[in-house]
């Protein structure tokens, strides 16, 4: 009984954290450290610390990176928060055997990061709804414990950044989501 109530507890703990990220985003009252940061690194670094929660599952995280280095002006603490999310919902969906792709490249200035994985796909009426508040995806009408707002915040943290976020998916191949940064613009300057 007393691991029933920590646990209760810390996802009580982690829905008011959320609920507080999500005010200061919407509020206007977050503030953005923004910092040239190699992205290389930092996902090189993200793929490692997640490797033990991919190996039970017998699902590997790989990256494919294009450019060395990649350098972006960003906060590199709520960029790795939305990678690590993406690939927290990659296992959540991808079944064992499976495997999930972090990949990083330049395209037209912006530094484009996506996490590919096997999974089993998301449907397309639902792919427009992913990045809405309290809404969450089931696969297979299988229910994960979930605040609904992950993907939410995600969206938040990539449009401060002036950057622009997306889901591609099929049913029974799998799904990529992903996010392009880097362009200084109004936004980001006012930050600074």
């Amino acid at each position: 009984m007393q691991d029933g109530l920590h646990s209760s507890n810390e996802s009580l703990y982690q829905l008011v954290q959320t609920l507080l990220e999500v005010y200061r985003y919407e509020s206007g009252a977050m503030q953005l450290s923004l910092e040239e940061h190699n992205l290389e690194k930092m996902i090189e670094g993200v793929v490692l610390e997640l490797q033990p929660l991919a190996k039970p599952k017998n699902i590997k995280i790989v990256t494919d990176i294009s450019m060395r280095p990649c350098v972006a002006i960003c906060d590199i603490g709520e960029i790795k928060r939305v990678i690590q999310n993406f690939i927290d919902n990659a296992l959540k969906f991808t079944e064992s055997g499976g495997r999930i792709t972090v990949s990083l490249e330049q395209i037209d200035g912006q530094s484009v990061i996506k996490v590919t994985d096997t999974g089993k796909g998301i449907n397309e009426e639902d792919q427009a709804k992913l990045f809405q508040r309290f809404w969450q995806a089931t696969s297979g009408g299988r229910y994960y414990a979930s605040t609904g707002l992950g993907l939410y915040l995600c969206r938040k943290i990539i449009e401060l950044h002036g950057g622009r976020i997306w889901c591609e998916s099929i049913l029974g191949k799998g799904s990529t989501f992903a996010f392009a940064i880097g362009k200084v613009n109004s936004a980001i300057s006012q930050q600074k």
